[in-house]
């Protein structure tokens, strides 16, 4: 998938074979076979072609009050995990009985579906605290990441892209360039993801009216604001917020 997006429930997301770039928080991955990105809740992230474009993943979506917390922060502590080739068998052959199971309508299936991915995790975590496997190895461009990351944290100022090329003493068309490059967003689109991300979270964590989540999160203009949150999240700021809130009362509109 190489658009952009967010969630609030875990994402497991596993390489059989090729290669490919993954872009999460405020780091960028190269993917190879029997390599695992481990995603959490409302983290932006997408994955982009590399010079080699055929490949095939499997992906993991569930909701962390199924699972024990405990082993859910072992296992999304880090982004990235790579499987020896002795266990990547073993792995796929977990994926194969959960993919089976969601074809069973029995009543069976549900704990079947816990079991399996119970079983995965706790491989996971184990695999987590064998030096050799945590392979964090990064793509490098110091000056985009270092942008992202002041991105992240200043996001409700008011940055533009020539503003930030010269804060990293680079012309705007390379920064321009770069930035796309490195982790498969334009400037602009980075910025508004990040900063909706934001709001998304206000909305359904507080009473502040729609008006101050935007001025909060960097918008100037609240109607700018309710036309990018739709872009993204499919639906206006009200909505998402009852519908994410649903026993909120009494909302400032």
């Amino acid at each position: 998938m190489t658009t952009a997006h967010y969630h609030d429930f875990y994402e497991i997301y596993y390489l059989v074979y090729g290669e490919r770039k993954y872009f999460i928080d405020d780091s960028v991955f190269l993917l190879k076979k029997g390599d695992f990105v481990l995603i959490p809740r409302d983290t932006l992230h997408r994955t982009t072609f590399t010079s080699q474009t055929k490949h095939e993943r499997i992906l993991v979506y569930f909701p962390g009050r199924i699972m024990d917390p405990s082993l859910l922060g072992e296992v999304f502590s880090g982004y990235k995990l790579s499987v020896p080739i002795y266990k990547t068998a073993f792995v796929e052959e977990l994926f194969r009985k959960m993919e089976a199971e969601q074809d069973n309508t029995d009543g069976y299936s549900a704990k079947l579906m816990s079991h399996y991915l119970f079983e995965l995790l706790v491989f996971l975590s184990r695999l987590r605290k064998n030096v050799g496997y945590v392979n964090e190895e990064k793509m490098h461009d110091a000056h985009i990441l270092a942008a992202v990351k002041y991105i992240n944290t200043h996001f409700d100022q008011n940055l533009t892209l020539p503003k930030m090329a010269a804060m990293f003493s680079l012309s705007d068309a390379y920064f321009s360039r770069k930035f796309k490059d490195t982790t498969g967003f334009g400037f602009s689109e980075y910025l508004n993801y990040t900063r909706i991300l934001a709001a998304a979270k206000l909305l359904t964590s507080t009473d502040l009216s729609v008006m101050e989540v935007s001025h909060i999160c960097g918008f100037n203009d609240s109607n700018y604001f309710t036309v990018v949150f739709k872009k993204i999240n499919g639906t206006t700021p009200l909505v998402y917020r009852r519908t994410n809130r649903p026993l909120l009362k009494n909302n400032k509109k």
